[in-house]
């Protein structure tokens, strides 16, 4: 905006300097109705550069006071997201809700506060509401996220959330459900990767765990000592299992 007042207000400037020192500066008549008003071209210019002026400072104090509004209520939004961490953290899950769901409008990115909220929920019990919260996240990205990296991005994160709450229910076939498209999109995923390890041995799905043990030493998800003790369970589990699979056909046959 300044670049535009400066190329506008020199040239304006060396004009108006010009016909002041020159012997004739013009004639102006503009006639309105019966009325008519008469200057020369040296007054008109002085005139709307004044105008000019005036309204581009206007703008500009109007557009302050519009972004110090704006900073205000940004400030104090973060502030009720950091004290509803805190609250999470000290297990008051209810202040966690109301804090964040009263500057839902005002917040720089609203999934983070459904997400969050969600789990203040679940932590509670409260699975209807914590279900509801995530559909308002999904709805949330729908409707505001139109590039797809965006979107994704925050995909992601809501469906970490979605299979770690249902983990905790003890959903385990919607969490298996889950967990393996996001080991399709996000196949180094730490969170990702820890919630499988967690889902694949309450399911005895030994062979997929077995498929991402590299991924999870690669990731460094736990010492090279427990990665080598997990790998040699699975190895003992998996003919075990085949064994007793067998005996069971062989009893039913």
């Amino acid at each position: 905006m300044w670049r535009i007042l400066l190329s506008v207000f020199f040239p304006l400037v060396a004009i108006v300097s010009f016909l002041v020192f020159s012997s004739d500066q013009g004639y102006v008549l503009i006639r309105v109705d019966h009325y008519d008003i008469e200057t020369t071209v040296t007054a008109m210019i002085i005139l709307l550069v004044t105008f000019f002026l005036f309204f581009f400072f206007i703008t500009q104090f109007l557009k302050s006071i519009f972004n110090l509004r704006r900073r205000f209520i940004h400030r104090k939004s973060l502030k009720q997201e950091k004290e509803a961490l805190i609250k999470f953290l000290e297990g008051d899950f209810q202040k966690v809700e109301t804090k964040l769901m009263s500057q839902i409008k005002q917040a720089e990115n609203p999934i983070f506060n459904y997400l969050l909220a969600a789990m203040a929920a679940e932590k509670e019990s409260r699975h209807a509401d914590s279900d509801q919260y995530l559909a308002q996240a999904e709805q949330y990205i729908k409707q505001k996220f139109t590039g797809r990296k965006q979107a994704e991005k925050n995909r992601l994160t809501l469906n970490i959330t979605r299979v770690r709450i249902q983990l905790s229910r003890g959903d385990i076939d919607l969490a298996q459900t889950g967990i393996y498209p996001l080991l399709k999109k996000a196949p180094e995923h730490p969170e990702v990767l820890r919630l499988a390890e967690k889902i694949f041995l309450q399911t005895k799905s030994y062979p997929s765990l077995l498929k991402i043990l590299p991924v999870m030493r690669k990731m460094r998800l736990h010492p090279e000592n427990e990665i080598q003790a997990l790998e040699q369970k699975l190895h003992r589990s998996l003919p075990t299992t085949t064994t007793s699979g067998s005996k069971r056909r062989l009893k039913s046959d």
